[in-house]
C-alpha cells in the first residue's frame, strides 16, 4: 500500500476558512480536470482519430485512462478505460493497424504494461505481448508482421559482496532490501514480435549499448531497427569534441555517461550496425521517422542546429531538410510537422520524389483534427475549421480562471519571460509566489510547470499573484555564476512588479524551485540581497556537500565541481565554504518547505533537514518515497500541491478581499 511519510513536525493548523466560491479554482479541480495525453493519432486516410485522455480519481486515489475514437459529423467515442494507481500512463503508444484497429501499450491486471489490440468495430480486445513482460515502447510494421519491443526486465542476483563504483547510496540500499543486490538496476531489451505471436531476444552488437528515453523504429519491411544508443565519454566521436557545441563539449569534459546517446541503425538480418548520423540524440522527445518504403529517415542533428536531417539508409548520406528546427512530429504516414521558431513546416514523402514540403491546400480537408488552447483558453479538439469536435472539460464554463498575462523583465543581458497569474477576486498589492523551471507562452497551465508543489490557479484564486518563469541564462548553468545569476533574476522580478508595477507587496514574495531550479531558490534565500517570506524546495538539487557525496563519479558530481570551482577538498575547499548553500545555512531567515520524492530524494535534502534543524531555522521535510518526479497519483498531488497551497498562504498572510 502506497503511503505518505512525513518527515516533520506537520504544518500547523491553517486558519479556518470561509465557505469557498465554487466559480474559485482549487487543487481538487486540478486533480480532477481531463487531460489530452500525447498526441492525436489519424488514421489511414483520416477518416478516424484516437487519443488518450487522463483524470485523476481522488476518491479511488487513482487516474482513469481513456480512449477516444474520434470521426466526422459524430460525437468521440469511448472505446477503451482503465484506472491505474501506477506512475506511467495505463494507455500509451496508439498505433493504427489498418482502418479499423489499433495497437498500444495497456496495462493487465497484475500492472506490467503489454503490446494490446483493439478491433474497436468488434470490440475484441486482446493481448499479443506475453504476461510478465513489460514493455516501455514499441513500433510495428504498417501490415502488423512485425514489431520491435523495448523491455524492461531486472536481472535479480543476490550478493554478498558488491565492489561500489558510481552508485547511489539510495539505489543500494533499496537493491539490499529487495534481495537484489548486485544489479545496476533495469536492464533494457529489443524483443522482436511476429504476428504469429512469437516473441524472442534482439540483441544489437555489444558495442551500442541500449539507452532507455526514446521508442525504437522498425522499417516497413521489418528488417531495420533503429535504436536509442549510449555513448560512453571515452568513446564519442572526435568531431563531437571539437562540435562547437556548448552543451556537448561541456558534457564531454564531464564524463557525462548518461546523458549522451546517439541515434543507431542496425540490419537485424545481416547484422549490419552504425551510427545513423555522426551528432548525439536530442535530449527532449527523441525519435527517428522512416517513410513508407524504408528508404530514408528522418531525425534531428547538429551539424548548425538542431536541424532536421532526411538520411538516405541505403548510402548513409545525410541532408539537412529544416535548419534551426525545434522538434518534428509524425502527423500521419509519411507526413511529419517541423517546429520552426516561425510558422511549422509540414512535410510529406512520396513514392520518386523522397521528403518535400507541403503547402496547406486551399480548402483544407475539414476534418483534420488539433489540440486547440492559449494561455487563457483550456485545450479541446478542433478541426481544421475550429468547429468543436472534443471539450474534455466541459465544467470549465462554471469556473473563474485568473487571466495570465505574459511579461518580461531585467535588464536587456538579464532579460527573462514568464507568465503572470492575476488574482481575479482581490485587489492588488498582492502577494507573490514565483514558480520557475519553465514558461510556455501557448500552453494553458492550470498548475504551472509541474505537479511537484506548483498550482498557479489555485494559488490566484486565493488572492496570491504567481508569475511561472522561465529557466534563462542557459550559457551560465553549470559554472559559478548560475546561482548568482538566477538569484539576480528573482530580485529583477520582484523590483519590476513591486515598484514599476505596483502590484504585489514585497515583503510578502515566495519561491518555489523543482528539480534544477531547487538550486536557484536554495541559493536565493541563502545568498539574495531579498528577504523571501517562505521557500518551496520540490525534488531539488542543492549542489552542496551532501549531495555531492550520494552521486559519486558522474556527470552530477562533475557539475557540482564545475559550480564550485572545483572538489570540495585540499585548497578548494573554501571555494565551497564561502558558495555552497549547505555551509552557509545559518544566513537562512525564510521558513522552508521540502518536497522529497523518490527514495534517493530523502539522502539528497538530508543535511539542508538536519542543517536548518540544528540551527532551529524553521524548515518541513515531507517524503513520499513512490512519487514520481512530478507526482501522479492524486494522494501525493494533494500532499504536493494542496498542502504546500495551504502552507504558503499561511506564511504569506491574509488577502485584501475585492471591494
Amino acid at each position: 500500500m502506497r503511503q505518505l511519510a512525513f518527515v516533520s513536525a506537520l504544518v500547523a493548523a491553517c486558519p479556518a476558512v470561509a465557505a469557498e466560491d465554487p466559480s474559485a479554482w482549487t487543487v481538487r479541480d486540478s486533480i480532477e480536470m481531463r487531460t489530452i495525453e500525447g498526441p492525436l493519432v489519424p488514421g489511414p486516410g483520416g477518416k478516424y482519430w484516437a487519443f488518450v485522455c487522463r483524470q485523476g480519481n481522488l476518491s479511488g486515489d487513482n487516474n482513469h485512462y481513456t480512449l477516444w475514437l474520434a470521426r466526422a459529423g459524430f460525437p468521440p467515442q469511448l472505446i477503451d478505460e482503465l484506472s491505474s494507481r501506477g506512475n506511467i500512463p495505463a494507455i500509451s503508444g496508439v498505433r493504427w493497424l489498418g482502418e479499423h484497429r489499433l495497437v498500444y501499450l495497456r496495462e493487465d491486471r497484475a500492472g506490467i504494461k503489454r503490446l494490446a489490440s483493439l478491433d474497436f468495430h468488434s470490440g475484441g480486445l486482446s493481448f499479443l505481448s506475453d504476461s510478465g513482460i513489460e514493455i516501455e515502447a514499441f513500433d510495428m510494421t504498417p501490415d502488423g508482421s512485425s514489431a520491435v519491443l523495448l523491455s524492461r526486465e531486472r536481472a535479480v542476483r543476490n550478493s554478498a559482496l558488491v565492489s561500489v563504483t558510481y552508485e547511489n547510496p539510495a539505489d543500494l540500499l533499496i537493491s539490499y532490501a529487495r534481495g537484489e543486490l548486485g544489479t545496476r538496476g533495469p536492464v533494457h531489451r529489443l524483443l522482436l514480435w511476429n504476428r504469429g505471436g512469437e516473441t524472442r531476444k534482439a540483441d544489437p552488437p555489444q558495442r551500442f549499448a541500449l539507452a532507455s528515453g526514446a521508442s525504437p523504429r522498425i522499417s516497413a519491411d521489418g528488417r531495420k531497427i533503429a535504436f536509442l544508443a549510449a555513448v560512453a565519454p571515452e568513446d564519442a566521436p572526435d568531431t563531437w569534441r571539437r562540435s562547437g557545441i556548448d552543451w556537448l563539449e561541456r558534457a564531454l569534459i564531464r564524463g557525462a555517461r548518461r546523458s549522451l546517446r546517439q541515434w543507431v541503425l542496425w540490419d537485424h538480418f545481416s547484422g549490419k550496425c552504425a551510427a545513423l548520423v555522426d551528432s548525439p540524440a536530442a535530449w527532449e522527445s527523441p525519435q527517428v521517422v522512416f517513410d513508407s518504403e524504408g528508404r530514408t529517415a528522418l531525425l534531428l542533428s547538429w551539424p548548425a542546429g538542431p536541424s532536421l536531417v532526411r538520411v538516405d539508409l541505403a548510402t548513409g548520406r545525410s541532408e539537412t531538410l529544416v535548419a534551426h528546427c525545434r522538434g518534428f512530429e509524425q502527423s500521419e504516414t509519411d507526413v511529419v510537422v517541423a517546429r520552426t521558431a516561425a510558422e511549422p513546416k509540414r512535410l510529406r514523402y512520396r513514392k520518386g520524389t523522397g521528403w518535400q514540403e507541403e503547402h496547406a491546400p486551399a480548402s483544407p480537408d475539414p476534418f483534420i483534427l488539433r489540440i486547440d488552447q492559449s494561455i487563457n483558453r483550456a485545450p479541446r479538439v478542433v478541426d481544421s475549421n475550429g468547429s468543436l469536435v472534443y471539450d474534455p472539460n466541459p465544467q470549465f464554463a462554471g469556473k473563474r480562471f485568473a487571466r495570465v498575462e505574459p511579461i518580461s523583465w531585467g535588464p536587456v543581458e538579464r532579460r527573462t519571460q514568464g507568465g503572470l497569474y492575476l488574482p481575479p477576486n482581490s485587489t492588488p498589492p498582492w502577494p507573490l509566489v514565483i514558480q520557475t523551471h519553465g514558461w510556455d507562452p501557448e500552453r494553458f497551465a492550470v498548475d504551472g510547470d509541474s505537479t511537484a508543489g506548483y498550482a498557479a490557479q489555485a494559488l490566484a484564486a486565493r488572492g496570491i499573484a504567481v508569475v511561472q518563469m522561465q529557466i534563462a541564462g542557459w550559457e551560465l548553468l553549470g559554472t559559478p555564476s548560475e546561482g548568482p545569476d538566477q538569484s539576480a533574476r528573482f530580485e529583477s522580478l520582484v523590483d519590476y512588479l513591486a515598484n514599476e508595477r505596483n502590484l504585489i507587496d514585497p515583503a510578502r514574495v515566495a519561491l518555489l524551485g523543482w528539480s534544477r531550479t531547487g538550486f536557484h531558490v536554495r541559493h536565493a534565500i541563502t545568498f539574495s540581497r531579498i528577504r523571501f517570506a517562505a521557500a518551496v524546495i520540490a525534488d531539488g538539487m542543492d549542489i552542496s556537500y551532501g549531495q555531492y557525496l550520494f552521486w559519486p563519479q558522474t556527470e552530477m558530481s562533475q557539475l557540482f565541481e564545475d559550480v564550485m570551482g572545483g572538489h570540495p577538498f585540499g585548497d578548494n575547499s573554501e571555494s565551497w565554504r564561502q558558495n555552497a548553500t549547505a555551509f552557509n545555512l545559518e544566513r537562512i531567515r525564510t521558513p522552508v518547505r521540502i518536497l522529497a520524492f523518490r527514495p534517493v530524494s530523502l539522502l539528497n535534502n538530508w543535511e539542508w533537514c538536519v542543517g536548518l534543524r540544528r540551527l532551529g531555522k524553521p524548515v518541513d521535510f515531507i517524503w513520499m518515497p513512490h512519487a514520481a518526479h512530478a507526482p501522479v497519483l492524486p494522494s501525493e498531488r494533494m500532499e504536493a500541491q494542496e498542502n504546500t497551497l495551504r502552507w504558503l498562504e499561511a506564511r504569506l498572510g491574509p488577502q485584501r478581499a475585492q471591494p
